[in-house]
């Protein structure tokens, strides 16, 4: 394929009106990551500091001098027609006669296009020039060809963003699940009840006499006695042996503390961690990005803090959150947006999944004092009603939420891997169009290599992975059958993982597929005629000799990559007896070893291939060698 660069093809054009005071306009905002142009506001020419801007015509190409190399770039669409830009931002006519307007837009979508923009300009200064734009490189088939790649691609795209809106509504339909459990969690549907056990009534009772055991010795304050209860408030019938309860009468709730004013949080390790809302997400606290307090600080308001042992709750800014605190966070210093809960005899879990349940988030929803910044207070807390079932009842509905969550988390997993495997398909796609190596630019520095293929793809499941989605043709027929036969072994080491134990009877399947993978890959299965296959000598003579050496480039993985050539060479030697002779002998250690390496050869390998280091006549070569 012909490749040219696009200043034969993209003329830079400046057109710049002068803006009246008296006039509303559209102004452009270019979205980052190759998202495209979108209206940015309509405003009045008055409210506009900077009199002189750019027009922007339909279909011209729009780059941003500092976001382009973050996909700050696109083609002006029809509604941001007559739409302004101001001077850092350039626009370039596309010649129609010689390029075809959809197709070009089809390119920019590519990490070809990407990887060479990213490239241009200074080091140190993070824009890019007019005349940077223009050098960059790009096939050129016929007009013809053109309009018909751009329309298969738009079909393509068309099915993949169908196939993705279905993909956000099975998300949104696993969050809906999620509530739906725990819902019938608090109405005492989710597990059956048992009458000879002890009802709830008996542990409010043992919760009253432990606080006011505390109270006497001066470890919590007296509280505020709670309403009871009414019918009117009462929203549903609770099983036999449940009771309705305020939060407060089984937990005590106190809030955190401010810095001091004039004091600010430290980012340099000390021994006292501020946790703040942000540091709350997931039902748990991030260790990422901590602040810190200094000793003297910590002195000021050492009584606000948080236990391993309790539930956080924010109170401000995202409301109702409630979580875990992990081991690390014992006796740290909580913000005063978020409130701790100590617990008495209940189960911390089941009160953790009860008050994330709609039933309570309605409530402090209700509660919440609806001002410029909204806050829940900490007497609406305890006041919140809520179910509360015998305490071994408690354990079997936690047990049940976390199976069951677990499998919602599973669901949500594999509707996340089909998002990144479509990620992956649409820039195979793009790759199969505008495919071929541009003979005329050799420099390897030219265009960074970019490692697309990477571990999420390497490691998916077969349940969720298609081999023709990596970013290769799927006319090597070898390369895609046994990148299956590595995803089916790590399918079956990751059900050893799972049970926790095995034998070798469970490790000769996996020894077994592993080798499969490897033979064609590298070549460390020997032929009956003691020749190794193709791919062997085209990895450790054909590409050494091109200057691409995984012994040079990468060492440790090269002495990894021999030990599993040794491996193999020995089970080899004798195909009906290896099964059993070496697997028997094989460690997990060892197993896990293999499986780590080949995944690293698996990413090396592919990422050569999308790089066009690996030329597509090579490859075929070796496929019909193979096969022969």
């Amino acid at each position: 394929m012909n490749f040219i660069e696009i200043k034969e093809v993209l003329k830079h054009k400046q057109e710049f009106i002068t803006i009246d005071d008296f006039k509303e306009y559209k102004r452009c905002r270019v979205q980052l990551h190759n998202k495209g142009i979108k209206l940015r506001d309509i405003i009045k020419g008055g409210d506009i500091k900077t009199k002189k801007q750019q027009l922007c015509k339909e279909g011209q190409f729009l780059v941003a001098e500092i976001d382009a190399k973050v996909g700050g770039y696109g083609i002006v669409p029809n509604d941001l027609d007559g739409a302004i830009v101001s001077s850092h931002y350039y626009l370039y006519d596309i010649i129609e006669s010689k390029l075809d307007k959809n197709y070009f837009s089809y390119y920019l979508k590519t990490h070809q296009f990407f990887s060479q923009i990213k490239a241009q300009g200074s080091t140190n200064y993070a824009s890019i020039r007019p005349n940077d734009v223009l050098k960059i490189r790009m096939p050129l088939p016929s007009i013809n060809e053109q309009k018909e790649i751009a329309l298969k691609l738009e079909s393509v795209f068309n099915t993949s963003k169908s196939f993705l809106e279905n993909l956000s509504k099975n998300f949104n339909s696993v969050n809906i699940l999620r509530q739906s459990i725990l819902q019938e969690a608090v109405q005492g549907r989710l597990v059956p009840q048992d009458p000879n056990e002890e009802p709830a009534s008996e542990l409010i009772k043992k919760i009253k006499a432990e606080k006011e055991k505390l109270i006497k010795e001066g470890k919590i304050k007296k509280q505020k006695p709670l309403p009871p209860i009414t019918e009117e408030e009462i929203p549903y019938e609770l099983p036999k042996g449940w009771e309705w309860v305020r939060l407060g009468e089984i937990i005590t709730i106190k809030g955190g503390k401010r810095v001091p004013k004039g004091y600010e949080l430290l980012k340099e390790p000390t021994s006292h961690i501020y946790i703040r809302v942000s540091d709350m997400k997931d039902d748990t606290i991030y260790n990422s990005d901590l602040r810190y307090i200094s000793d003297d600080i910590y002195e000021m308001i050492k009584q606000y803090i948080i236990e391993e042992d309790d539930l956080y709750i924010t109170i401000a800014g995202t409301i109702g959150q409630v979580g875990v605190v992990p081991k690390k966070f014992h006796g740290m210093n909580l913000t005063e947006n978020a409130a701790r809960m100590i617990i008495y005899e209940v189960d911390k879990f089941l009160l953790k999944y009860f008050l994330s349940s709609s039933f309570i988030q309605n409530q402090f929803f209700v509660k919440t004092n609806q001002m410029a910044q909204p806050k829940l207070a900490l007497k609406r807390i305890a006041s919140t009603e809520l179910p509360l079932p015998p305490l071994n009842e408690q354990k079997r509905i936690v047990e049940k939420i976390d199976s069951l969550m677990k499998l919602c988390d599973g669901l949500e997993k594999n509707i996340e891997q089909s998002k990144k495997d479509s990620e992956l398909l649409m820039q195979a796609v793009l790759q199969e169009a505008f495919g071929g190596i541009d003979k005329t630019n050799k420099s390897k520095t030219d265009i960074p290599q970019k490692n697309v293929v990477n571990e999420t793809a390497i490691m998916a499941s077969t349940g969720s992975y298609n081999p023709n989605w990596i970013a290769y043709p799927s006319k090597w027929p070898i390369i895609n059958l046994q990148l299956t036969a590595w995803c089916e072994a790590n399918d079956k080491y990751d059900s050893i993982k799972v049970k926790g134990e095995y034998n070798w009877g469970d490790i000769i399947p996996v020894i077994n597929l592993l080798g499969d993978s490897l033979s064609h890959l590298f070549g460390m299965n020997y032929n009956k005629d003691g020749q190794t296959p193709p791919l062997y000598k085209f990895i450790n003579d054909y590409l050494p000799s091109r200057g691409w050496d995984l012994k040079s480039e990468n060492p440790e993985l090269y002495k990894d990559f021999l030990k599993l050539d040794k491996f193999y060479k020995n089970i080899t030697k004798h195909i009906a007896s290896y099964k059993t002779r070496e697997a028997s002998e094989i460690t997990f250690d060892e197993l896990s070893y293999f499986m780590d390496t080949t995944r690293k050869l698996w990413i090396w390998f592919l990422n050569k291939i999308y790089n066009g280091i690996i030329p597509d006549e090579q490859l075929v070569f070796f496929d019909k060698e193979y096969l022969k």
